[in-house]
This record gives C-alpha cells, structure tokens and sequence, in this order.
C-alpha cells in the first residue's frame, strides 16, 4: 500500500476507505500528521453507510419553504413605541390557508422582500367579511 499526501492540496478535505483490511501503522501516522481520516469495515453496508455520512456533512443543507398561508396587505401602520422602537402593523386579508403567530414569514411587494422573519402577534377578527387578519411584525 502506496501512500502520497501533496501539502499544495491540502484544503481539500479526505479520507482513507479500507474494506476488509488494516491500514499499517505508517500509513496511519502519515495520516493523522496530514488530518486526513481512515475509515475502515469489514462489513461492506457500514462501510457504506459510513461515507454517505460523511458526504451529507460535506453538502449544504436543504432549505426547503411550505406555504401554509397567503394574504392580501390591505393597510400597513407605523406604530412608535418607547425608546424610539417602531413596530409596524399590517392589516392583512387572508385569502388561501393560514397565518399563524410566531411562524416564519415573508413580506413580498412587487417581488421583492420587505420582510423575511416571524410574525411577532397575529389577531383575527372573523366577524368582519372574510376574516380580516391584523398582523404585527418586528423592524429590521
């Protein structure tokens, strides 16, 4: 077993795979010196479970988004409070699923993102026509 480590490639991050033998001791040694990891089985679908753990850790993550709600911006207010804080209001028409309080959301108008975080308070007033939903949400 032949082992060559180039320090000019050294960002890259590796591993030694051995299936079903040892690696010797100064194959090792190089190995830890150059923090490069030696994953070895003698059972194939450990070893195989092993590396797709270790290639999902090197992925991104997925970030996936689920619409559980749309509404309509009817009217939005500026409501200033003590030490200069403001907390803007929206007056919003719910016109597919839910809003819900303290649930991730996005503001968009035009496109483009007003607002990308958690509602601070929702309250819904169901005896007005269509359910008139006010929604309140922390300044950036």
């Amino acid at each position: 077993m032949a082992c060559v480590f180039d320090a000019a490639h050294s960002f890259f991050v590796a591993s030694i795979v051995a299936f079903g033998v040892n690696a010797p001791r100064s194959v090792a040694q190089i190995a830890q010196s150059q923090d490069v990891s030696i994953i070895s089985s003698d059972i194939i679908y450990r070893l195989m479970e092993t590396i797709r753990e270790r290639v999902a850790e090197l992925l991104p993550p997925v970030i996936e988004f689920k619409v559980v709600g749309e509404a309509n911006v009817q009217q939005s207010f500026n409501i200033e409070l003590k030490g200069r804080k403001v907390l803007k209001v929206a007056g919003c028409r719910v016109s597919n699923g839910i809003l819900e309080k303290n649930k991730s959301a996005r503001l968009l108008r035009g496109g483009n993102i007003i607002h990308d975080g958690e509602l601070y308070r929702c309250l819904f007033l169901p005896s007005l026509a269509h359910c008139l939903s006010v929604c309140l949400y922390r300044s950036t």
